[in-house]
């Protein structure tokens, strides 16, 4: 994972191996393998978030439409869908 993330460009197997004392091939056996991201993810934060902290969950709602232009507070926004600024 930390090779993964000190990669430039594209992460595939072959580029895996040229920054890694690794064989292109342990790569290829790492990807074939399933991953409970979820489990992951949450034994990552784990590790980095106190325990007493309060959990939040934060989701970017550019899915959700805009009302039109006669909302209160109107501004533009970033829409990630859509990667422009759009009002809302």
């Amino acid at each position: 994972m930390r090779l993964r993330l000190r990669l430039p460009g594209q992460v595939t197997c072959r580029h895996c191996s040229r920054y890694s004392p690794d064989h292109e091939r342990t790569f290829a056996r790492h990807c074939a393998t399933a991953v409970d991201g979820v489990a992951r993810n949450t034994a990552a934060m784990r590790r980095v978030v106190p325990p007493d902290h309060e959990p939040a969950l934060v989701r970017e709602a550019s899915w959700v439409s805009t009302s039109g232009t006669h909302t209160d507070g109107l501004a533009h926004v970033w829409n990630g869908t859509q990667s422009r600024t759009e009002p809302g």
